[in-house]
């Protein structure tokens, strides 16, 4: 009697994104993705299409997961905007929830579906940033300018392979935060 849990949508899609951050996205394919997962191809088609279903769902769920339910996560329990705002730097930065966005910009660089939803994700961020600074009487040029520079470090602080521990992260976090939110 086989007692393996059957495969779902999502453990193609996590496995798809750790390959593409990992080794690239000409690694992203059926064949490679099956073996690492220890089934057949047509446990694949069960869920996709083709590869190009599953390079579109694998965006998607990434714009969901770690953009979208972030943002909601963040709000959870209906404080002010500045308890919001250290909220999601919080998750962004404990949960490294940014761990593939070198690999996503990497690959948007040369392919047209990848690039439309890193900038709808990236607009979605700005618009929502920049809502929470101006949440917090800051004027509008002021208010994107710290979005955009919260957005900067965030995205680049994953592709720096600094190993700082966890105590210096959040130590870093604090000072970040207040940096930003200072009048």
């Amino acid at each position: 009697m086989n007692t393996r849990k059957p495969l779902s949508a999502e453990n193609w899609l996590t496995l798809a994104l750790d390959t593409l951050d990992n080794y690239g996205i000409h690694k992203v394919n059926v064949e490679y993705l099956a073996r690492e997962l220890g089934v057949t191809k047509g446990s694949f088609y069960w869920h996709f299409k083709n590869r190009d279903a599953l390079l579109n769902e694998m965006l998607n769920y990434w714009a969901k997961n770690l953009t979208t339910d972030v943002i909601e996560r963040s709000e959870l329990n209906g404080q002010d905007t500045k308890e919001i705002l250290f909220q999601l730097m919080s998750i962004i930065t404990t949960e490294r929830v940014g761990r593939y966005e070198t690999a996503i910009r990497a690959w948007s660089a040369h392919n047209e579906m990848a690039r439309t939803i890193l900038e709808d994700v990236d607009k979605q961020r700005l618009k929502y940033i920049t809502k929470l600074f101006l949440g917090m009487d800051f004027d509008k040029p002021d208010a994107e300018i710290r979005a955009r520079l919260m957005m900067y470090y965030q995205v680049a602080e994953q592709g720096i392979y600094l190993k700082d521990s966890k105590t210096k992260r959040k130590k870093l976090l604090l000072q970040r935060f207040n940096f930003l939110t200072k009048k």
